[in-house]
């Protein structure tokens, strides 16, 4: 164990692009892992021996999570990179993993009349949970939302986002 960490467990991992996964986490006691949306955890990995900390932004607001009380967080292989290679190749579920957080406040305060939110690649991760979030809660703001990506098959929740525009075709 680590010292602040939070050992938390496995319970789902979603295949979202050739180079991405989302793995979603509960609590095994049971409580609530809390967070806003844009906020992050800190993953805390042993590779090789070696514990390696990064940081991982849940993709869903707490709202949305699934079960409920959980939080998925989405990982991109970065080239080179160590955990989020690891992730990707070796997390499975089941498996415990120490978490710190979350943290940050690149959150969401007030209601304004259009929210832009402009990202690339896995910087869709902390968008996509503030649009969610902005889209549900605050019925007067209208999401303008502009990600970049190499390629139509790294798109990260492709499928989400166009359901989620189906839904709030005016906003």
């Amino acid at each position: 164990p680590l010292p602040g960490a939070r050992p938390l467990r496995v319970v789902a991992l979603t295949r979202e692009t050739p180079d991405a996964v989302s793995i979603t986490l509960v609590d095994p006691r049971g409580e609530a892992i809390a967070y806003r949306p844009g906020q992050f955890f800190t993953l805390a990995i042993r590779v090789q021996g070696e514990v390696l900390r990064r940081a991982y932004s849940p993709s869903l607001p707490m709202e949305e999570a699934s079960p409920p009380g959980s939080v998925r967080l989405t990982i991109k292989r970065v080239a080179g990179g160590r955990v989020s290679g690891h992730l990707l190749e070796h997390a499975r579920v089941g498996d415990a993993m120490y978490v710190f957080g979350p943290s940050g406040s690149f959150v969401l305060e007030g209601a304004p009349s259009t929210l832009v939110l402009l990202g690339g690649g896995s910087g869709v991760t902390p968008l996509a949970a503030i649009a969610r979030d902005a889209l549900s809660r605050l019925s007067d703001t209208r999401v303008v939302f502009i990600v970049g990506n190499r390629s139509i098959e790294d798109i990260l929740f492709r499928d989400e986002l166009s359901a989620l525009a189906a839904r709030h075709p005016s906003r």
